[in-house]
């Protein structure tokens, strides 16, 4: 198998490039978080109540989020599973190359958590829903510091370039950023009442005076900047000449942190 047919599996390496230009304001920026661990201190868009409860983002009626509301309380930074340029793929004695302006684009591979055992069915059924992931989406990113997305294009702002000796082969990839945001799911309960009004004969609202909460609710996201562009760490990554397969030793660290590589199960 040809080194550029295994580029499609992808793999990666020992040199790497220096992201997108960080936030004016980097307290929750990826680079500057430590990699694999969760921290408290990124400023929250909503809070828990008095008594714990995340009812900020509750409206009397349902909204788009339902009867429900999301208040982070950590955020911690990974590396996603790595997304190979595919001009950037190179024989030895070459010089493997990706110029400024290439782009490629990372697919989340994570869902949004719907694992709840909460009966929502009515509610969804009233306001035409497709699926329970609507509502729980937008209420995650009611409080997320990262909304969800399903897909992200990363393009590089510089050329990335490695001369390689009569022995080297590999490739150049895009490993990017993922947020896991963790905290509290409130939903409020839903009540029905006669109103003749509004086109319809009942009205349904949401009761903040019974509220059921879900502890560690935890989703997972790709980073994006301002401009909504997808930011991580662009790496070359050594394979073996004959096979394709990537070395297992002279890798970067990103490549080497779990899931990251496509040659291995995602984490």
């Amino acid at each position: 198998m040809s080194l550029r047919q295994l580029s499609l599996l992808g793999m990666a390496a020992l040199s790497w490039a220096s992201p997108l230009m960080v936030r004016d304001d980097p307290v929750c920026y990826p680079q500057t978080m430590p990699i694999g661990q969760a921290v408290s201190t990124c400023p929250h868009k909503t809070a828990l109540d008095s008594d714990g409860h995340c009812t900020s983002g509750i409206s009397t009626m349902p909204g788009d989020n339902g009867c429900d509301s999301y208040c982070e309380q950590t955020l911690e930074a990974i590396y996603g599973r790595e997304v190979p340029f595919h001009v950037g793929v190179c024989q030895n004695a070459t010089t493997c190359l990706v110029a400024n302006g290439e782009a490629v684009t990372y697919t989340n591979t994570y869902t949004v958590d719907v694992g709840l055992k909460r009966k929502r069915d009515d509610l969804i059924e009233q306001r035409g829903e497709s699926s329970l992931a609507d509502i729980l989406t937008a209420a995650f990113n009611i409080g997320a510091s990262y909304s969800w997305s399903k897909s992200v294009a990363y393009t590089t702002t510089t050329t990335f370039s490695k001369t390689l000796d009569g022995a080297t082969c590999g490739y150049w990839t895009f490993i990017p950023y993922l947020t896991i945001s963790c905290g509290v799911l409130s939903e409020a309960a839903t009540s029905t009442m006669g109103a003749g009004y509004y086109g319809t004969s009942t009205l349904t609202t949401c009761d903040t005076s019974s509220i059921t909460d879900t502890q560690h609710y935890c989703n997972t996201t790709p980073y994006y900047d301002e401009n909504n562009h997808a930011d991580g760490v662009v790496v070359f990554v050594y394979a073996d000449c004959t096979t394709g397969i990537p070395s297992k030793t002279g890798q970067a660290a990103a490549y080497n942190y779990p899931g990251v590589s496509s040659q291995e199960a995602p984490a």
